[in-house]
């Protein structure tokens, strides 16, 4: 096979919109959308959206998640699967600009175990 050929294939174009509001000051909500017109691989357009939540317990603390769907025009692009949701909830403590995130991430996407049921720990820096 042509590894060449394989790795062209996973360039694609995306453009995407974002907006959140505050409607109190501890909670943030958000939404996203994410479009590509011809995704990696032969899947044709492609759309994400999402919907996002954050809540700020302490100076250092704050609890966050989301859930989104995802879809091609490429029949059974996603293991077997037409789309698919998912979904993550998550809590940063933040300290001297760092950032400790421990999060549960998780999909219905019914042939793909490697993408179920994970949890993430991360560390971020602030510059």
């Amino acid at each position: 096979a042509d590894d060449g050929a394989i790795a062209g294939d996973l360039d694609y174009l995306e453009v995407y919109g974002k907006a959140s509001i505050a409607p109190v000051e501890p909670l943030t909500l958000g939404a996203a959308v994410f479009y590509s017109p011809e995704f990696p691989l032969k899947g044709g357009d492609a759309w994400y959206g999402e919907v996002n939540a954050g809540y700020t317990l302490t100076d250092a603390l704050a609890v966050s998640g989301a859930f989104g769907y995802q879809t091609t025009k490429t029949n059974g692009y996603f293991a077997g699967d037409d789309n698919y949701m998912t979904w993550n909830i998550g809590a940063t403590y933040s300290i001297a600009g760092f950032g400790l995130d421990v999060r549960y991430s998780d999909t219905d996407v019914s042939n793909a175990d490697g993408y179920k049921d994970k949890f993430f720990v991360t560390l971020k820096r602030a510059l």
